[in-house]
């Protein structure tokens, strides 16, 4: 089961809201082409780049024996996004597990172990806040 916090669903309900009541004032029929109506159920970029780091798999194990690594995706959605700290902060959220067996200290410092492979100089603007979380 995929989790997104309350705070970023309620966001991406508003984005599409606005972007619905906005094609509405625009196109008042209220019709258009299928291009129009997707845009309609897109959330603004912002919005959009924070939920795909909530649900998309941004790191995995090969196997049980070996360390975490990161998905190639996790590094395309910090280059993208219009607000890399936002996502940033969404990937170390879901660095902490929701479920796990064995000790959980085991689990969470395996994991944190991802934040050492992290190539600061492909996101420049997220030193200050690698740097607070690795602080934490």
């Amino acid at each position: 089961m995929i989790k997104i916090s309350n705070a970023l669903y309620s966001e991406w309900q508003a984005s599409r809201a606005a972007e619905r009541s906005i094609a509405v004032r625009q196109k008042p029929d209220g019709h258009g082409s299928r291009r129009h109506h997707q845009r309609l159920v897109r959330p603004r970029p912002k919005t959009r780049y924070r939920v795909a780091a909530a649900v998309v798999r941004l790191f995995e194990r090969p196997n049980d024996k070996a360390p975490y690594e990161w998905a190639s995706l996790t590094r395309q959605l910090l280059l993208k996004a219009p607000d890399p700290e936002a996502v940033f902060n969404e990937i170390v959220d879901r660095l902490h597990p929701t479920s796990w067996s064995g000790s959980l200290t085991t689990e969470l410092e395996a994991r944190l172990t991802l934040l050492d492979q992290f190539d600061i100089n492909a996101v420049p603007e997220l030193a200050a806040a690698l740097d607070a979380t690795r602080r934490r």
